[in-house]
């Protein structure tokens, strides 16, 4: 029971993040965008950092490399399924797919013996949440609403305590010492993917140095 509460902590702070995106916000955000794209690139380049470090561990591991082509194989289908869309679905998208590393990262967590490390590494991807549901519902609001922006930033971060619990219950029939490398080297090549297209949206001086320091703050949250 505990690991199932503790799990769904970092919905809370997805939950909290998109209701400050819509609570003191009009729908004319129009302005705001590059902002938020600056935002947004900021957050996944504290996770492409954490991400790299944890790759470097298994980098003579063929699972990462498996890992790997499989994220590259799913960003592709992404790429096509998304082709046109407007900017606040690519964000909810990217928000949503880096969801699921920082899921399974909890799950793995919890599968060991609960204590304070654990929980700080819930405590420090459910505070890296709130500027996450921000973002996407902040991107939904003029086309969507207040109600609907919600709704999808919250739906944005549902994929975390689902990856969790998945992880959770295939402990026991799996070795994580082998699916780990594979999961990280999806994480890896999804997320850097995004991270890339994300960054040559920010085509100014001002954005790319406000995702530089998002990068360095969000990174020292994920520690």
């Amino acid at each position: 029971m505990l690991k199932f509460i503790l799990s769904l902590v970092p919905v809370f702070g997805t939950s909290l993040g998109s209701y400050l995106g819509v609570a003191k916000h009009n729908k004319k955000l129009d302005d705001q965008e590059d902002i938020l794209v600056a935002v947004a690139t900021g957050i996944l380049g504290a996770i492409c950092i954490n991400l790299l470090l944890e790759a470097f561990e298994y980098i003579r591991n063929v699972n990462l490399l498996i890992g790997t082509i499989i994220g590259i194989l799913f960003i592709l289908a992404m790429n096509k399924i998304t082709k046109g869309e407007s900017l606040h679905s690519k964000l909810f998208w990217a928000m949503l797919i880096h969801n699921i590393p920082e899921g399974i990262l909890i799950g793995i967590a919890l599968t060991n013996s609960v204590n304070i490390q654990n929980i700080g590494i819930i405590a420090s991807i459910s505070l890296q949440n709130i500027p996450d549901g921000l973002v996407v519902s902040m991107a939904a609001l003029p086309k969507h609403g207040r109600r609907k922006a919600l709704f999808l930033g919250i739906l944005s971060g549902i994929v975390e305590p689902i990856a969790t619990a998945l992880i959770i219950l295939l402990a026991k029939g799996i070795n994580l010492e082998i699916i780990e490398p594979i999961f990280i080297g999806f994480a890896v090549s999804t997320i850097v993917s995004i991270e890339w297209d994300l960054l040559k949206s920010c085509k100014k001086i001002k954005l790319l140095v406000i995702s530089l320091v998002l990068t360095l703050l969000f990174n020292g949250i994920l520690g």
